[in-house]
């Protein structure tokens, strides 16, 4: 059972997606999240199992305080799923991310989608 889906993306693409859920004249999209949406930041966005946050993942430091600031338990499985996000980056940014993620949580699986 999914305890909580964090959605990262660059903070200018999650600013537009706040946008999107929270546009009025929209299906009431909140009505989907356990809790009230809280934005903390432009680009972040959270409703209990469910957090939107703008990182750079390719700056470690940022995307793990962003992690820590929804409250994410590293030793719980965690899965990770990229689409289109490490062909955008270097051999050695794509390669220091995933030695992070490795060694951050104690039992983690990485799915990686890239358009071919």
């Amino acid at each position: 059972m999914v305890q909580k889906f964090i959605d990262v993306d660059f903070s200018t693409v999650t600013a537009k997606k706040i946008r999107q859920i929270r546009r009025p004249g929209t299906p009431d999209l909140v009505t989907l999240f356990s809790e009230p949406p809280k934005e903390i930041q432009h680009s972040d966005l959270h409703c209990g199992d469910y957090n939107l946050v703008g990182a750079d993942l390719r700056q470690w430091n940022e995307f793990k305080s962003k992690l820590d600031s929804v409250g994410i338990d590293t030793t719980l499985p965690t899965l990770f799923v990229a689409e289109c996000v490490l062909v955008y980056m270097s051999v050695d940014q794509s390669a220091q991310l995933l030695k992070h993620i490795s060694s951050c949580f104690d039992t983690v699986v990485f799915i990686n989608y890239e358009q071919v």
